[in-house]
């Protein structure tokens, strides 16, 4: 996906799902993965990207929930 894609579904993911996507659709993300010829990112890098990085924050939570009590 081009940046342009990049950021259509940036706008659409806010709408459907919230502003605390925003985060993942920011212009340094889109910089941190490679580009091919047209200046394209892969999907499968980005969505493994969000994916893994959402894990994280939930086993911090569960950590610090865990620790709390």
């Amino acid at each position: 996906m081009n940046y342009e894609d990049f950021c259509h579904i940036a706008t659409i993911c806010v709408e459907q799902i919230g502003s605390k996507c925003r985060r993942f659709f920011c212009p340094s993300n889109f910089m941190k993965f490679e580009k091919d010829e047209f200046g394209r990112i892969a999907i499968l890098p980005f969505y493994l990207y969000v994916m893994r990085t959402v894990r994280i924050l939930n086993i911090y939570i569960i950590f610090v929930s865990v620790q709390s009590t």
